[in-house]
């Protein structure tokens, strides 16, 4: 085995004028099962001149000469790398940040990590147990999440934008606000408007492989201070913003983006959410049945405004038949909207056939739903908003499908290789910050 992994020669030593010194291994040096190798560099006229030398990125010892992943046969200084500094393989920091991109907490990342090496704090009859803090998936987070999140940060041509809020719970049993998650997702080349689905959970196939997550953003509160910090984030301009009716998110798109240049688009899911609300509704009461009756969700007026985003004609047959049956009902709810919200709509549904992406946040819904399963059960103990910001950094690119050992691990290498065997950022650096 041994004979078969010295096929893979010694690196040579780095010193200028060593070219033709002979190299050869000289003893390990930390801990098992993350022992680096250690080199020696030896003058061929005078083996009493020599010194000793590591790899420029430190590398763990090879484990039985085999490669961790092929279980090829390999040299034990052409092992696995690790950090200058840490105990831990380089790979399996990366495997660590992908589980928390895949939601993890940093408990479970932290456990798992210490198991891939076996770090044991004790044995019981079952056999051994890892400690469950996660403190060190934290860390790692803090100082390496930069270092494998490689996109770029511009916006695409069509952006939808929604945001969702977050409560934590208080001492006296009641909950209070904690933090809103504000949402981007985008296209990358506009391909016409696409139909709208009744059901934004039911996605046509090229919405769901078109489109993608863009960022996830911290902010104390959803308004347009925090809309206008997000959206400047990233550089470029979309051509289409889709949005709900936030005043906040309106206002910052309109500061942060040149007049003409940025066509806001109203969701038309919320629109008819709300449109069908008020339908449901006004029927109620025409017809003295609860909203969830028989008689209400066969009615024709209901089942109009079901459609009636799916063109100008369809919203025009609707809001004529809205007008014959509640214009002499008081306050009809349906009718309200129509009047507050019927000309921008019908003008936006003119103009769909020259707009390019979907009309709504509905392909954004099924990411955040995602993201609140995620976050939720953590809410308690996000306290610091520069390490939750990167750990939402991080689980963005999992939502995305960015995450990838191997990848990561490669970044990782080349950080270290150009920062001196260390990472550039200090660990725990950020402190006495709360939200």
């Amino acid at each position: 085995m041994a004979a078969g992994a010295e096929r893979v020669a010694l690196p040579t030593c780095p010193r200028e004028g060593h070219e033709g010194w002979r190299v050869w291994r000289d003893g390990l040096r930390g801990k098992a099962p993350a022992q680096r190798q250690r080199l020696r560099c030896v003058n061929p006229d005078d083996a009493s001149e020599w010194h000793r030398f590591t790899l420029p990125v430190l590398r763990a010892a090879a484990h039985e000469h085999r490669c961790l992943d092929c279980q090829q046969l390999v040299p034990t200084h052409a092992g696995p790398v690790v950090a200058e500094g840490y105990h831990y393989l380089s790979k399996v920091i990366a495997g660590a940040l992908v589980d928390v991109a895949k939601g993890r907490t940093y408990s479970e990342a932290s456990q798992a990590a210490r198991k891939a090496l076996a770090h044991a704090e004790g044995v019981v009859a079952g056999g051994a147990t890892f400690s469950a803090h996660g403190q060190l998936v934290a860390d790692w987070v803090e100082v390496f999440s930069d270092v494998v999140l490689t996109q770029p940060k511009r916006w695409p041509q069509v952006i939808l934008l929604d945001a969702t809020d977050f409560w934590r719970r208080t001492g006296g049993g009641g909950t209070a606000h904690a933090f809103t998650l504000l949402f981007a997702y985008g296209y990358d080349a506009p391909e016409g408007p696409l139909p709208e689905p009744d059901d934004p959970w039911q996605l046509p196939a090229d919405r769901a492989t078109n489109g993608r997550l863009l960022r996830i953003g911290l902010a104390a509160k959803e308004d347009e201070p925090t809309w206008s910090e997000f959206l400047r984030h990233w550089h470029g301009t979309p051509l289409v913003a889709v949005t709900d009716g936030d005043g906040g998110v309106r206002n910052a798109i309109k500061s942060v983006w040149p007049a003409g240049r940025t066509t806001r688009v109203r969701c038309v899911y919320h629109w008819r959410q709300n449109l069908v609300t008020g339908v449901v509704s006004d029927l109620a009461r025409t017809l003295q049945q609860p909203g969830t009756s028989a008689a209400v969700k066969n009615d024709e007026v209901l089942a109009l405004a079901h459609k009636a985003f799916a063109s100008s004609a369809d919203f025009i047959a609707f809001n004529k038949a809205a007008q014959e049956r509640f214009s002499g009902l008081y306050k009809p709810s349906s009718l309200k909207w129509l009047n507050t919200n019927g000309g921008d709509a019908l003008a936006q549904l003119d103009a769909a056939a020259e707009m390019p992406g979907p009309q709504s946040t509905g392909p954004l819904e099924q990411v955040i739903n995602r993201t609140r399963q995620l976050v939720a059960g953590r809410v308690q103990g996000l306290r610091n908003p520069v390490r939750t910001q990167r750990m939402l950094n991080l689980l963005a690119a999992g939502l995305r499908n960015d995450a990838n050992v191997d990848h990561w691990a490669d970044l990782i290498y080349a950080h270290l290789e150009a920062n001196a065997r260390r990472p550039a950022r200090r660990q725990r650096a950020i402190a006495g910050l709360t939200m």
